[in-house]
């Protein structure tokens, strides 16, 4: 398959409390990181991570999007990741709606390489 096949096949979609954890498991891994204990494990760092325009549309889309913030995070193979959330114009997360019920839009799963 193509790059563009294979990207615009993914699905970017991840509950928000799986967001939590990853933002909470990077924050927790971070001094180890820069510290060295990670060592050359293979695959901790990422040159970059690819997302199809669909997945960014659909995050600055959302009603009172401004614009999208990426938050680093780390899957369970201690992959560091990143994690696409709407901004509003006052540069918060637009994580609830107006009657305080969660939103389901954060967007993972790109394509990490390497």
């Amino acid at each position: 398959m193509s790059f563009v096949t294979d990207l615009n096949q993914m699905n970017h979609d991840i509950p928000w409390q799986q967001a939590i954890t990853m933002v909470n498991l990077y924050n927790s891994q971070r001094p180890a990181i820069l510290s060295g204990a990670f060592g050359s494990a293979p695959g901790t760092l990422l040159n970059y991570e690819t997302f199809n325009l669909a997945c960014v549309q659909a995050v600055i889309g959302q009603s009172g999007a401004a614009g999208f913030r990426i938050y680093m995070g780390m899957d369970t193979l201690n992959r560091i990741r990143c994690i696409m959330v709407a901004a509003d114009a006052n540069g918060h997360d637009i994580i609830m709606d107006n009657g305080n019920n969660s939103l389901v839009m954060v967007k993972e799963v790109g394509q990490r390489y390497p």
